[in-house]
Parts: C-alpha cells; sequence; structure tokens
C-alpha cells in the first residue's frame, strides 16, 4: 500500500491544481487570499482552520470573520466544501477505492470520511458512486 500513498498524494495534488483553475473571482483581501490558496494546495492532508489562519498570520477568529465577511462562509465551511468536491470527482472518475478517496482528500479515518461524506451528500459514498455509474453510458 506505500506505493499507492504516492499515487494518492500525486491525484490529491492534480485535483487541486485543477482547483486553482477554476474560474473564480478574485477576492480584494490578501488573507482570504493566502487562506484559500493554502487550502487548495494542503486539502489532502489533516489541516486544521488553526494552521491556515498560522501560515496567514491572522488569528483563526479574524480569518473567520473575513471569510465570512468576503466568501459567506466560514473557513471550515470552505474546506469542507474543497475536499467533498474533490471526494465527488475521485468516486466517479476514478477506480480509487473509499479508503484511498478518504486519505485523498485528508482523513486519515475511513469510517470519519464516510460520516462526513453522508452528513452532506446524504448518502454514503458508495452509494453516491453506484448512482454515478447508473448515468454513464458505456
Amino acid at each position: 500500500c506505500p506505493g499507492n500513498l504516492g499515487k494518492l498524494y500525486a491525484l490529491s495534488v492534480f485535483c487541486s491544481i485543477l482547483s486553482n483553475h477554476e474560474q473564480t473571482r478574485p477576492n480584494k483581501n490578501p488573507y482570504v487570499n493566502q487562506a484559500v490558496s493554502y487550502m487548495q494546495i494542503n486539502f489532502h492532508r489533516p489541516l486544521t482552520v488553526e494552521e491556515v489562519a498560522a501560515t496567514c498570520g491572522v488569528d483563526d477568529r479574524y480569518l473567520y470573520n473575513l471569510f465570512t465577511k468576503h466568501l459567506q462562509i466560514s473557513p471550515k465551511q470552505y474546506l469542507d466544501k474543497l475536499r467533498l468536491d474533490n471526494a465527488k470527482q475521485l468516486l466517479n472518475g476514478s477506480g480509487c477505492t473509499i479508503t484511498e478517496v478518504a486519505f485523498s482528500v485528508g482523513f486519515t479515518d475511513v469510517l470519519a470520511f464516510s460520516r462526513f461524506f453522508s452528513k452532506h451528500m446524504g448518502m454514503s459514498p458508495t452509494a453516491y458512486r453506484q448512482k454515478g455509474q447508473a448515468f454513464d453510458f458505456v
């Protein structure tokens, strides 16, 4: 499995690069921009809002206030959305196992990933993958 972890890291970096190229409206706040960039690059590993704020040189509460002012969501919600969007891409567009997807989007516990995914999507990662495959035209 060590070889798979290298592949997972490469896959998560690839997804991160794709995320950076999405058409997004540039933000006028440099702290928000820096935090967003940092999250997009590092979402594939366990990451806390406190770490993101420290990297930007601000307090986590101040970063929270900036995010809610400029993006209308909290930094945690942004990170969750980033992880969820990448997990959905991996579930539909790769042959990765659920465990590999979980590790690729920053979870070290597959059960925690499954609960997170189910909470946000209303179905398990396996059900989501099966639903997506039902619409594939071969």
